[in-house]
């Protein structure tokens, strides 16, 4: 679709609709705006777990490095294994 359609006149368009195509265009839009929802989620997750890597490139990139040591050190794991270790 090239035009875009203002909302009154899409909303107009569905209200010419029978029960059943109008039931079937609100079925299409809410998985289509759950997927979106998704794609948005998967992005922020992804910027995340980026976020979240350890670096190996001699603290260039200290960001990923303090979010990793960060969640290190509240580790109840890591805390538990380092007074094994001491």
């Amino acid at each position: 679709m090239s035009q875009q359609i203002d909302f009154a006149a899409a909303l107009d368009a569905a209200e010419q609709l029978d029960p059943d195509a109008q039931a079937d265009l609100v079925a299409v839009l809410s998985r289509r705006l759950a997927e979106r929802g998704r794609e948005r989620l998967a992005t922020v997750v992804a910027r995340i777990r980026r976020r979240a890597v350890p670096t190996h490139d001699g603290g260039r990139n200290r960001p990923r490095g303090a979010v990793m040591n960060r969640t290190l050190l509240r580790s109840p794991a890591f805390a538990r294994d380092l007074r094994n270790w001491l």
